[in-house]
């Protein structure tokens, strides 16, 4: 019986899927060798039972969870829930508009929601300067595309450092330049940090989590970079200074995070190259709409992967039914031709005359139509068959020639 096909075409359809909860109960049924409840998924999760009965709901709207049966214990019904033996699908035309659609979005919201949050201050404008176009005793330089980054950076050095940019950038769209070039303002900027015009990562205003966690998104709002999940994974993190370039490697490490380092062009990069570091990147960030979205991505690239070796094992598959049949053919016409099929057992000759009939079909299809049905191996012992004798019979013609 062949596989339920269900057609993952929808933006909405794959944000259902990517939640991180469903994917968890998902694992836990396909590894289960039975059907369990709600009550023992949330055992074993560790979670709610009525947040893991909400998340059941969901996957079985996708059509990925079905009820197996109801048992009855102390006059409660408790419905035993299993993974459902269905093939996920994309269709190829829709799938790379599904995925920008879902990056976009995502991302979208992250930049919005690190434009909404207010502490701490300081430790993320110590990032956003370190990572930013330029930054030295001479001024300070932000140039951004981001709208989001736009509107924050004036309320979070005002609330930061009590100051306001010297120079601001027009209104609109593109790049805008942020400009700080005032010896008094530059001045204020070193001492809140306790440095003495050399740029970098001073530690001991660092010591807290959750300054660490500002300080980081600053560095990756002025200097960072993600592509697109849909063509790689990578996330990096550009700085001009040397020794901070050395050392955010320690802090990420620091933290928890194992990112690579390389020089491109004058820069220092500190960069993820795994999906799941990146995600977990994201998140660290307060950004766990964009891991999301990186997640998602990576499901879709999945099912595409699987749908697209499907398709070329299929056509291999298909290739070589079309050859065997071919061979076949030729081979059931020289014994057709030279008058031995007749002479030939009643299996070999229905076996012949099945081939003919139907060319288009595969051994396992031409086995179900002979009476009896045999399976596939049988059938191909026939062919077998057929194609020695009408070897045998070339080489009988040889002879005589």
């Amino acid at each position: 019986m062949e596989k339920k096909v269900i057609v993952m075409d929808q933006r909405k359809q794959l944000r259902s899927l990517a939640n991180p909860t469903r994917q968890a109960i998902l694992r836990l049924l396909r590894l289960s060798p039975r059907a369990v409840t709600v009550m023992e998924l949330a055992d074993q999760m560790m979670a709610s039972p009525t947040s893991v009965q909400y998340h059941v709901d969901k996957l079985m709207e996708l059509g990925l969870v079905e009820a197996d049966h109801v048992e009855r214990s102390r006059g409660v019904e408790a419905v035993h829930y299993r993974d459902a033996d269905v093939e996920l699908r994309m269709p190829a035309e829709e799938a790379e508009t599904v995925a920008t659609q879902l990056v976009d979005g995502t991302f979208r919201k992250y930049m919005q929601a690190l434009g909404a949050r207010a502490q701490p201050r300081e430790p993320e404008a110590y990032g956003v300067l370190l990572f930013c176009t330029a930054f030295d005793r001479r001024q300070a330089r932000i140039v951004t595309e981001c709208g989001a980054l736009k509107e924050r950076l004036p309320l979070l050095f005002r609330k930061a450092f009590k100051l306001s940019f010297d120079q601001l950038p027009e209104p609109g769209e593109g790049k805008g330049s942020f400009l700080i070039d005032d010896p008094e303002k530059l001045r204020a900027i070193f001492h809140a940090f306790g440095l003495e015009w050399d740029v970098h990562i001073n530690l001991a205003v660092l010591e807290e989590e959750h300054c660490r966690t500002a300080f980081l998104r600053g560095a990756f709002l002025a200097g960072g970079s993600v592509t697109d999940p849909m063509k790689g994974y990578h996330l990096e993190l550009a700085t001009s200074h040397y020794h901070a370039g050395r050392e955010l490697p320690a802090l990420l490490r620091e933290t928890g995070f194992e990112p690579k380092e390389t020089d491109r062009k004058g820069n220092r990069v500190i960069y993820f190259k795994h999906s799941h570091q990146i995600e977990d990147f994201l998140t660290f960030l307060g950004a766990p709409v964009s891991a999301m979205g990186v997640m998602a991505a990576k499901i879709e690239r999945d099912l595409r992967g699987s749908v697209n070796r499907q398709v070329n094992c299929d056509s291999a598959n298909l290739d070589k039914t079309v050859a065997a049949a071919r061979e076949q053919l030729s081979a059931i016409q020289r014994l057709s031709g030279a008058g031995r099929l007749d002479a030939l057992p009643d299996k070999l000759r229905e076996a012949a005359r099945l081939r003919a009939e139907h060319p288009e079909l595969n051994l396992t299809q031409l086995g179900a139509l002979c009476r009896p049905a045999v399976g596939k191996s049988a059938f191909n012992h026939r062919m077998r068959k057929l194609l020695e004798l009408a070897e045998e019979l070339g080489q009988e013609g040889t002879r005589d020639g």
